[in-house]
């Protein structure tokens, strides 16, 4: 059987995710979540694997609606979380 990673980008797709993950689970697949913004609580609700450490931005993963929640979150080390993220967990 195939092993499935779903990966999301904040709480919206953190929940959207969660809710694919546990169908396929269902069905008898192997699945792990990759939250890239903000915690995965939603994938913890419902009991899918998080690899790697997740980190809660500022901004709760919008800061792209402004250019000061933007700037927030590069500052607050988002670039650099990223990149450690792709390139360690991989």
């Amino acid at each position: 059987m195939f092993k499935i990673l779903i990966l999301s980008n904040g709480h919206g797709e953190d929940l959207s995710g969660s809710l694919i993950a546990k169908q396929f689970v269902k069905s008898g697949y192997s699945v792990h979540a990759l939250p890239i913004v903000g915690t995965g609580n939603h994938y913890e609700k419902e009991n899918i694997k998080i690899i790697g450490k997740t980190k809660e931005f500022s901004t709760g993963g919008i800061g792209y609606n402004s250019f000061k929640g933007r700037l927030t979150e590069i500052l607050g080390g988002e670039v650099f979380y990223l990149l450690k993220k792709i390139i360690f967990n991989f």
